[in-house]
């Protein structure tokens, strides 16, 4: 793999980057190749070949003296997924899947989520000549693409409310709360409230769709998955089926789950952040901490020398800012870029990047 590396480090152009990757073995990932002519994305790394009566499939670890369960070796380097372009054309990835082959086949189960490539792809797409500064703001965009998408489809009944005349205090907020999102453009912004109400709302129905069905298993989950909501919102292979509740009689449809995990999300932020929705902001929750690793800990020292930082973006936003999803803070800031870099090949010294 060291000797692979320096090889792609040392290598003239794209043909040559993608033969030197040929050598790499572990941790398999996505290797981006530009020169004058040419653009390439090319997954670099050993590819477990497995039988295909393999009992888990890849997806769990499987009894490994069983022989139909044993690696044979690894998949031929040329059938690595593999992308390539003319240099006016783009490559992009944000961890998103890649490859579609079937087990035994296939890469990986495991890829990021769905959202942030089809971000990407509207900002690229929506200007046909891109500078430094551009590609700048799409490394500090904050608008996520899964609000954009799903609150439409959890919402489908929910936008058209009474008026707040005569209205009890929580119905007024509930249905400001609404009118919010409704208004909203899916800007993670740490000043706003949306982000806040829309991820506490996510969080909540996922948790009651699956405590509903896999009971303690579902701490697993602590995160919402955009995908997830939407294959059941959309009844995906018959994927609405998790909104049935099991403990009650009656049949529960998507959107009575949708309407009790918004008023329980509304309770509990009245609760714990006062009614003055303008109080509810998301980098007041939202917050990346960094600790001093000795003295932290330590009374009024730890007050001085650990920062508690307010950010913007979210687990899905192109400035990715992952939150923690468990805990006494479960939308604390715990995962971001650890590299940044835009580099214009036609005028290198003005290229930046930063750790």
């Amino acid at each position: 793999t060291l000797q692979a590396a320096i090889r792609i480090m040392k290598a003239k152009n794209v043909k040559e980057i993608l033969k030197a990757g040929e050598g790499f073995i572990a941790p398999a990932q996505n290797l981006i190749a530009i020169d004058k002519t040419r653009i390439a994305m090319k997954t670099i790394g050993k590819i477990p070949k497995r039988n295909s009566l393999n009992k888990t499939k890849g997806l769990s670890p499987s009894e490994g003296w069983l022989e139909i369960n044993r690696w044979n070796g690894s998949q031929p380097y040329n059938s690595n997924p593999e992308f390539s372009q003319q240099t006016e054309s783009y490559l992009g990835n944000t961890n998103n899947k890649i490859d579609y082959k079937a087990f035994p086949y296939h890469v990986s189960y495991s890829f990021g989520d769905t959202q942030r490539i089809k971000r990407l792809d509207s900002l690229i797409s929506s200007r046909a000549v891109h500078s430094r500064d551009s590609f700048i703001e799409i490394q500090q965009d904050i608008v996520s693409y899964s609000a954009r998408s799903i609150l439409p489809l959890v919402t489908e009944s929910m936008w058209a409310e009474e008026e707040t005349e005569g209205l009890t205090d929580f119905k007024k907020i509930r249905k400001l709360s609404l009118d919010m999102l409704a208004n909203w453009n899916g800007e993670m912004s740490e000043y706003l409230s949306e982000p806040l109400i829309y991820v506490s709302w996510m969080k909540k129905l996922q948790e009651k769709l699956m405590r509903n069905n896999l009971g303690d298993l579902s701490n697993q989950f602590t995160v919402f998955d955009p995908d997830f909501i939407n294959r059941v919102f959309q009844d995906i292979n018959g994927a609405s089926r998790w909104c049935d509740l099991n403990n009650t009689t009656q049949k529960e449809t998507c959107v009575d789950i949708a309407r009790q995990s918004f008023n329980s999300t509304i309770l509990d932020l009245i609760e714990t952040k006062g009614d003055k929705i303008e109080d509810w902001q998301w980098g007041k929750e939202h917050v990346a901490v960094h600790e001093h690793s000795s003295l932290g800990n330590i009374p009024l020292l730890g007050i001085i020398l650990n920062i508690r930082q307010p950010v913007s973006g979210g687990d899905n936003t192109l400035q990715r800012s992952a939150m923690k999803g468990s805990g006494s803070s479960p939308f604390e800031s715990i995962q971001g870029a650890g590299y940044r870099g835009i580099y214009d090949l036609s005028d290198p010294d003005s290229s930046l990047f930063i750790i």
